[in-house]
C-alpha cells in the first residue's frame, strides 16, 4: 500500500502485511504507525419468504411449499489501495523557462575537509610577505633602519621580531599549530562516521565547536594585525599572505560552525540541508 511518511512527508510504499503495525520510512527510516485496511461490509443473505398457512378448508388442495433459493455465496472481501497522488511535475517544465539547475547537499562528507584545507594553506601562506617595510627596495646608502634591509616580513617573522605586531601574530602562530593537529583528526572522524549517527555524536560535536571558537580566535587575532597595520603603525604596508589567510581563516571558521550545526542534526536523523540553483 501507498503512504505519505508523517515525518518527511514524501510518498513510500509499504506491505500489507504491515498494516496496523509500526513500520519503517525507507526513505528517513523513521518509524510510524500504518493504518489497518477495512474490508467492506458482507451483503446480508436476505430474509427468507414468509408463507402463509394454509388454511382448514384447503386441505384437499395443498400445493408443496416453494423450494427457497440457497443463500447467495458470501462476497470475498478486497482490499482497497488508496488512489496513487500523480508525481508533481517538474519545476523546470512547470515553468518553461528554467533549462539548469545545481544542488549542493551540506554534508559532512566533504565538510569536513574544508577547516583542514584552509589551515594547509594558511601555512602555506605564512612563508609570504604579510608585511612589507617602508623603504625596503632603496638603495643601501640610504638604508638607516636596520629593518629597511629587510624586503618583507613573514608570519614568523613578524612573530618573533616586529615588536609591534608580536603578541597578535605570536598568538595565531599557537592557534595554528592547535589547528593543524586537530583538523586532520576530526575531518577522518567525520569520513568513518558519514552521516549515519554514532554513538559517539556528543564527543564530535564538541570537538567541532571547539574548532569553531579557535578559528574565530584566529579570525580575530589577524584582524588585529591587520588593524596595526592600518590605524596605528602607519609604516608597513599588507602583503599578500595576509589577505589570503584572512579570507581561508574565515572559510574554515564558518566551516567549522556548520560542522558543529550538522552534528546537532545527526541525533534527531533529520536529512541533511540541500540548497538548489536553477536558472
Amino acid at each position: 500500500m501507498d503512504l505519505f511518511c508523517p515525518h518527511c512527508t514524501r510518498r513510500v510504499s509499504v506491505s500489507d502485511d504491515m498494516a496496523g503495525q509500526v513500520a519503517n520510512c525507507p526513505l528517513c527510516t523513521k518509524q510510524f504507525k500504518t493504518p489497518t485496511l477495512t474490508a467492506p461490509p458482507t451483503p446480508k443473505p436476505p430474509a427468507p419468504p414468509v408463507l402463509a398457512q394454509p388454511s382448514p378448508l384447503d386441505t384437499f388442495d395443498v400445493s408443496p411449499p416453494p423450494v427457497l433459493s440457497s443463500p447467495s455465496a458470501p462476497v470475498q472481501s478486497t482490499i482497497l489501495h488508496p488512489p496513487k497522488v500523480p508525481a508533481k511535475a517538474n519545476a523546470e517544465e512547470a515553468d518553461g523557462q528554467y533549462t539548469r539547475s545545481l544542488q549542493v547537499t551540506l554534508s559532512t562528507t566533504w565538510l569536513a575537509f574544508v577547516p583542514t584545507a584552509c589551515i594547509g594553506l594558511i601555512f602555506v601562506m605564512s612563508f609570504f610577505p604579510w608585511h612589507y617595510q617602508p623603504g625596503a627596495l632603496a638603495p643601501a646608502s640610504q638604508k638607516n633602519n636596520p629593518k629597511d634591509s629587510i624586503p618583507s616580513a613573514t608570519l614568523w617573522t613578524l612573530a618573533h621580531f616586529d615588536a609591534g605586531v608580536k603578541p597578535a601574530y605570536l598568538a595565531f602562530v599557537l592557534l595554528l599549530v592547535l589547528l593543524m593537529l586537530a583538523t586532520p583528526s576530526i575531518a577522518v572522524m567525520d569520513l568513518k562516521r558519514g552521516d549515519a549517527p554514532a554513538n559517539n555524536d556528543t564527543l564530535v560535536k564538541w570537538a567541532h565547536l571547539a574548532v569553531a571558537i579557535l578559528f574565530t580566535l584566529g579570525y580575530f587575532l589577524l584582524l588585529a594585525g591587520w588593524f596595526l597595520v592600518n590605524f596605528v603603525t602607519k609604516n608597513e604596508s599588507l602583503g599578500i599572505g595576509l589577505e589570503a589567510a584572512l579570507l581561508l581563516q574565515f572559510i574554515g571558521m564558518l566551516a567549522a560552525f556548520g560542522l558543529f550545526w550538522l552534528s546537532k542534526r545527526k541525533p534527531a536523523n533529520l536529512p541533511p540541508p540541500r540548497l538548489k540553483i536553477r536558472w
